[in-house]
């Protein structure tokens, strides 16, 4: 994590003027349709104790499908359904358990802080960052469409559609 705003800024510069100089292009994320409306209905709705209204989620459920073609859920590693009946350091726990930690750690944005996964979603050419340049902050469309999804759409060759 950078240790001030400016250090924050000079590496978002850094990678800016990498991408330009290879041509490369972004995806911004707040110009994507949807995201706009998205974000006024987090202005107006913010999610509480981490979570989105029931609406609101299944708002942010179809959007993420429409524009990547995942939800956060698909991000999630699914444990086996007898998974808690499984006694705590036995084999079979232990390579369940080891599955799963091998599906997270797929994603390098899922121990990242918000600041760092923006940097690292636009080396991989999608720009979470507002209309000023900054990563999002309070409730927020970075917030709510994870940055594991946009990772895990990248990493499985998904499409986002304009």
């Amino acid at each position: 994590m950078a240790s001030t705003y400016a250090e924050w800024k000079l590496r978002t510069s850094e990678i800016d003027a990498v991408i330009s100089q290879i041509g490369a292009s972004l995806l911004r994320i707040r110009d994507l349709e949807g995201v706009a409306e998205l974000e006024g209905k987090l202005l107006l709705n913010p999610p509480r104790n981490g979570k989105a209204s029931p609406q609101l989620a299944e708002h942010i459920d179809r959007l993420s499908t429409k524009l990547f073609g995942i939800t956060e859920e698909d991000t999630h590693f699914k444990y086996p359904e007898n998974f808690e009946s499984l006694i705590e350091g036995m084999p079979e726990w232990w390579r369940v358990q080891s599955r799963a930690n091998e599906f997270e750690d797929r994603f390098s944005t899922g121990q990242m802080t918000d600041d760092e996964a923006v940097l690292a979603l636009l080396v991989l050419g999608v720009d979470f960052r507002d209309e000023r340049g900054d990563p999002h902050s309070g409730p927020s469309t970075g917030a709510i469409l994870q940055p594991d999804i946009a990772e895990n759409a990248i990493s499985l060759g998904f499409r986002c559609r304009r």
